[in-house]
């Protein structure tokens, strides 16, 4: 069987891509919207324990497409502060409960 070349101008992918593409996708323990702006808290274990990770984006809709952005406007404040809020409250929720102090 004949070997063909590629298309000129057509796109390949490399062995890696493949890989990144097969690899399951890490989901965010838990997600708070306000509005356009998205919050996804990251679970992460390490020998000292539990921590989260935030990650902030703001959602916008191009055409037909959604997409988002990393930079936020005046007025994304508002939403900002209210996802950091619950955020923050969520992240507080998932700490062990500390034991009673005995009097």
């Amino acid at each position: 069987m004949k070997k063909t070349a590629p298309r000129k101008g057509a796109q390949t992918k490399t062995k890696y891509e493949y890989q990144i593409e097969q690899a399951p996708k890490t989901q965010p323990a838990h997600q708070i919207r306000s509005r356009s702006v998205k919050a996804a808290l990251w679970k992460n274990e390490t020998d000292k324990g539990t921590f989260y990770n935030l990650t902030l984006e703001r959602l916008y809709k191009d055409g037909e497409v959604w997409k988002s952005a990393s930079s936020f406007g005046l007025g994304d404040t508002s939403d900002i502060e209210s996802v950091l809020k619950q955020a923050r409250e969520w992240v507080q929720a998932q700490q062990p409960a500390a034991a009673p102090v005995a009097a």
